[in-house]
């Protein structure tokens, strides 16, 4: 026997820690509350129901992502059933009028086969990336081209994938303690 209002507490905690389903509080019991019997234990806390609501969503694509999918924007909160028949691809959102292949769950990507989908968004995230790297001087290894940043010290340093050792701030292979740069810091 539990008092209604540390019920409550036990409730909201659970979901703001997301343990979603919400078990029973009884030591080592772990039967499911009934969705019903939430709500009308948080039904007054409007806030906490609906945080409820949105994460046992939430949970519930997760578990079966064959059966639902999110809308990708951000900030859209639509949520498709799916037949098991796909009667189409291409699904738009009724919300925010985005469209999203059914396939892979990603932006809709006309005259595109997911996979090339998939190879385009990771070229543009490398791309995206080598920018975001060049920008902020990061080295590459001159043997496998792994990037590298180096915060401080010397400039002689050791690739972690190949262990190829070289001068950061020239790229010249070697142990770098023959490089001219060996001993000057430039950041």
């Amino acid at each position: 026997m539990f008092h209604l209002e540390c019920v409550k507490e036990y409730f909201i905690e659970a979901v703001n820690y997301r343990k979603i389903p919400i078990k029973c509080p009884e030591f080592q019991c772990q039967r499911e509350i009934l969705n019903n019997d939430i709500d009308f234990i948080l039904g007054a806390d409007q806030t906490a129901l609906a945080r409820y609501q949105k994460f046992s969503r939430e949970f519930g694509i997760s578990i079966n992502p064959h059966q639902y999918l999110r809308c990708v924007t951000p900030d859209c909160e639509h949520i498709w059933s799916l037949s098991p028949k796909p009667e189409q691809q291409k699904l738009t959102c009724p919300e925010c009028s985005q469209a999203v292949c059914r396939d892979c769950k990603k932006l809709w990507h006309p005259n595109m086969t997911c996979e090339k989908a998939m190879k385009k968004r990771e070229k543009e995230e490398d791309f995206a990336f080598l920018k975001y790297a060049a920008k902020r001087r990061f080295q590459t290894c001159p043997k496998c081209n792994y990037v590298i940043e180096k915060i401080d010290g010397c400039n002689a340093v050791t690739c972690a994938s190949c262990l190829t050792a070289f001068c950061y701030y020239c790229g010249s292979e070697g142990d770098g303690h023959s490089c001219k740069h060996r001993q000057k810091r430039y950041f």
